[in-house]
């Protein structure tokens, strides 16, 4: 994992432990030899449109306001990929070399990033995805 890129999502409603489970993964991806960590914007969306952020440089202290934070911190949606913006989500991790994704979300997030696997392995692209399971609609 030296030199590779983690990219995470928030989407669907927030709940108490979103900003906190997305803390987590920060730290996770840091100690387990990321070097880059970037979020999307706006959950799918901010991944088919490119509107990532990167968080490789957030400090102790804020991540652990980060965690204490209500909301969810990157913005979440509940658009769900199709074809043509999985090739667009696709593109944007190809675009910055991301090699493991992680999505923060519930039934309808996990169905998208099952979606977004397929996608890459159909495209011959190396990708992990991990869901962090969280529910608001109390749907998992």
């Amino acid at each position: 994992m030296p030199g590779e890129t983690l990219l995470v999502f928030q989407s669907g409603g927030p709940t108490g432990v979103i900003n906190a489970t997305l803390a987590g993964v920060i730290e996770q991806a840091r100690s387990s030899g990321y070097t880059r960590v970037l979020g999307a914007q706006h959950g799918i969306t901010g991944l088919v449109t490119e509107t990532l952020v990167d968080l490789s440089a957030l400090s102790p202290a804020q991540l652990d306001r980060l965690a204490r934070t209500p909301g969810a911190a990157l913005g979440t949606s509940r658009q769900r990929l199709d074809e043509s913006s999985s090739r667009a989500a696709l593109a944007t991790l190809r675009a910055h070399r991301v090699t493991a994704v992680v999505a923060i979300g519930g039934n309808d997030t996990a169905a998208s990033a099952l979606a977004l696997l397929a996608h890459a392995e159909q495209a011959g692209y190396p990708l992990a995805v991990v869901l962090a399971p969280k529910t608001i609609d109390n749907d998992l």
